[in-house]
């Protein structure tokens, strides 16, 4: 096991800009590294190390303390315990994780430190200003591909699932239902207008808030045992209609784990990217069909072939080259995060302070009408805004069809 000052750096390289030798001393440390959380959970704005701290929690432990896991899985803690050698700190931290959702409350961009992008929802960092990201973007050295955030199964999770159910075919005689509609947002028009499709024919049975059919109701997404509470509901069920609120490549939620969870067979729209996280033999892909109603028709087919049903169901959920992935994505995340937090980063960006700092004096030498209304406000025109994540939040594709 490596001693403390053997995991953080010791020298800055020559090509490292000032800010970067500020956070990062020449001489070899012997405390832990202080880091905080910025907006990394709902309900919580600005500093979360701060705001727990004044709830009368211990956040800055001696050298070497590993914090427990509270039971409410905080981040930081969570955090604390996979890496030792970090101490949550709101003092002048080294090292800031953040998600920009509060406007009212960004005084972390201001700080002259790396910056860990972390996700929550769908929202993607801005390479501009963040040193690293853990986010559902493209997989780069800087980084990290996960959609580990907001009931989102896990690794371990999605590895419970890989294999198929035992005996597909007792499964199926147990089916008593034909498809499952669970949902709470209201704005997505492709999956209303699929429901109403199959509806045409069948009976389609709504278990969330969005025009729900059954009696017993759902708890509500921000009960923590909701992914499990919808595989429940789904196990009566042969299908599961599974449209995503967003599509965007590499984004997916727990919509179609749920139902592999619960047996059903998912009928898939969102992530087009899908196919690589789930193997594709095992789920119904609307992206396979050129309408949603040929997409109707399949699903139908596949209800009236007990053979066919089975071959989707006796399929195992991810392919081998997928479980060997993700039974290794924890130990990759941790690993990345060490680099992130330890290693002086090549060609770092400038922190949006300091890029912020110079748009404000160029456009102070313009002394023009315009040039002093930016200057009165750069809060509204150099930071990310609440209206700009929500766009992002709420992008929704009506009418749209596979």
């Amino acid at each position: 096991m490596p001693k403390q000052t053997d995991l953080l750096p010791a020298v800055t390289p020559r090509s490292a800009p000032q800010w970067l030798a500020q956070a990062w001393p020449t001489q070899v440390r012997t405390t832990p590294l202080r880091v905080d959380f910025y907006n990394v959970k709902y309900g919580i704005h600005g500093s979360q190390t701060a705001h727990e701290r004044a709830r009368g929690k211990r956040r800055d432990p001696p050298r070497g303390d590993v914090l427990v896991v509270d039971a409410d899985n905080d981040m930081a803690d969570w955090h604390q315990k996979m890496l030792p050698f970090i101490s949550p700190s709101s003092e002048d931290p080294e090292v800031i994780f953040y998600c920009p959702l509060e406007p009212t409350d960004q005084r972390h961009f201001h700080h002259l430190r790396r910056k860990i992008f972390l996700p929550r929802d769908n929202i993607l960092p801005d390479w501009r200003y963040a040193d690293w990201g853990v986010s559902f973007d493209a997989p780069s050295d800087r980084n990290f591909y996960a959609n580990w955030h907001d009931g989102h199964p896990r690794p371990a999770q999605v590895e419970e699932v890989a294999a198929p159910p035992a005996a597909p075919a007792n499964i199926l005689a147990k089916k008593t239902k034909f498809c499952a509609f669970v949902y709470f947002e209201t704005h997505c028009a492709s999956r209303l207008h699929f429901l109403e499709l199959l509806s045409r024919t069948m009976r389609v049975e709504a278990g969330g808030r969005m025009l729900r059919s059954v009696r017993h109701a759902l708890k509500p997404r921000r009960v923590e045992t909701y992914p499990e509470g919808v595989a429940d509901f789904y196990r009566p069920y042969k299908f599961a209609i599974c449209f995503e609120n967003v599509r965007v490549a590499g984004y997916h939620s727990e919509k179609i784990w749920s139902a592999f969870r619960g047996d059903a067979v998912p009928i898939y729209l969102g992530d087009p990217n899908i196919a690589t996280q789930y193997n594709p033999e095992a789920f119904i892909h609307a992206r396979d069909f050129d309408s949603l109603e040929s997409l109707a028709a399949h699903v139908m087919r596949v209800h009236h072939d007990d053979a066919l049903y089975v071959r989707y169901l006796s399929q195992p959920r991810l392919t081998a080259a997928q479980e060997a992935r993700v039974r290794g994505s924890d130990a990759r995340y941790w690993e990345f995060l060490r680099r992130a937090l330890l290693t002086p980063p090549v060609g770092a960006y400038a922190p949006r302070a300091q890029r912020d700092g110079f748009l404000r004096e160029t456009i102070s030498r313009l002394k023009s009408r315009i040039s002093t209304r930016l200057l009165a406000a750069p809060h509204r025109e150099f930071r990310p805004t609440r209206a700009f994540t929500n766009i992002q939040m709420r992008r929704i594709w009506r009418g749209e069809t596979p």
